[in-house]
């Protein structure tokens, strides 16, 4: 329960580069929770990235329209 906490905690607080530091303890029904654990990490990074990405094109393109004007 530690590790799931642990893992959780970090994901909450942004940091989605991290990795179980008790595999060996996600045995039995433990061990879906832990891929979904990792499915939810990798979905929510993947998003962020998204938003991210185009949060910078919507600037670069604002940046342009900018200079345009000018």
């Amino acid at each position: 329960v530690s590790d799931l906490t642990y893992l959780m905690d970090e994901m909450a607080n942004g940091n989605f580069n991290i990795r179980t530091r008790a595999e060996e303890m996600y045995v039995g029904d433990f061990q879906p929770i832990l891929e979904s654990i990792r499915r939810m990490n990798e979905n929510l990074s993947s998003t962020l990235s998204q938003i991210i990405d185009a949060s910078d094109q919507d600037a670069s393109g604002a940046e342009q329209v900018t200079s345009g004007a000018q």
